[in-house]
């Protein structure tokens, strides 16, 4: 594969995660200079750090289960 080829595909292929930074960046910022966030955004982020708890979980114990670990005594 060429250079040019490779760094074209892996600049493009980032520019869908740069611009989501950059929009909740923006959404944060604006949200901490007005005082209080909008509570569409509070809900949001109470509902992404659920999800994110219980993906975890779930995959560190299919992990566990895996290597044969069982964390009941």
């Amino acid at each position: 594969m060429p250079f040019s080829a490779y760094i074209l595909g892996s600049w493009l292929g980032t520019l869908p995660a740069i611009f989501a930074y950059v929009q909740v960046g923006e959404l944060g910022s604006e949200a901490a200079l007005s005082g209080h966030p909008p509570s569409w955004l509070v809900y949001f982020g109470i509902a992404a750090t659920l999800a994110a708890i219980t993906l975890v979980g779930d995959l560190a114990s299919k992990t566990l289960k895996d290597l044969d670990i069982d964390l009941q005594d």
